[in-house]
C-alpha cells in the first residue's frame, strides 16, 4: 500500500514507472540465465536441464589442439558475452545477440546442432516474475 493506504493499482502511473524501471534488471535476469547455460553447456527443458550436443570427433580434436580447455561455443568468450539488452522500452525488454553466428547455434542449422543458450523456460518465467514481484514489493 501507499502512504495514504491505497493500494497501487496496476494502471496507475506509479505502478507503470516501476515496470518501465525494472525493464534493464529483466534483461540482466535473462541475460544471466543465458551466461548459466554457457556454464551448464545445457538449456533449461521441462524439469530438468538438456546438456548441449558433443561436438564432433573431428571437430573436438581440432579444439583440443587450438582451443584446449575451453567449453562448448566458447573460444574468446564473443558470444557469451555479446548477449545483452538490445532494446529497452516502457514495457518490454529485448535480450539478445548482435554477432551473425548467434542464432546459428541457438536455433541449429542443417549443418549445426541446435545448442540453446537463450530463449524461454519455465525457470526463467519464473526467476523474471520474481524478480519483478520483488521490485514491485517495494511501491508500499
Amino acid at each position: 500500500m501507499s502512504k495514504n493506504g491505497d493500494i497501487v493499482r496496476a494502471g496507475s502511473k506509479k505502478f507503470k514507472s516501476a515496470v518501465a524501471k525494472s525493464m534493464p534488471a529483466l534483461g540482466g535476469v535473462i541475460r544471466t540465465d543465458s551466461v548459466e547455460n554457457f556454464r551448464r553447456e545445457a538449456f533449461h527443458k521441462g524439469t530438468g536441464y538438456q546438456k548441449w550436443r558433443k561436438l564432433s570427433k573431428a571437430y573436438k580434436a581440432e579444439k583440443d589442439i587450438r582451443h584446449s580447455g575451453k567449453k562448448i561455443l566458447q573460444r574468446k568468450g564473443e558470444l557469451r558475452v555479446s548477449v545483452r539488452n538490445l532494446k529497452v522500452t516502457k514495457n518490454s525488454v529485448t535480450v539478445g545477440s548482435t554477432l551473425d553466428y548467434a542464432v546459428k547455434h541457438n536455433e541449429g542449422t542443417n549443418g549445426m546442432p541446435k545448442r540453446r543458450f537463450l530463449g524461454e523456460s519455465k525457470i526463467l518465467i519464473k526467476r523474471i516474475n520474481s524478480e519483478l514481484n520483488r521490485r514491485l514489493a517495494n511501491l508500499n
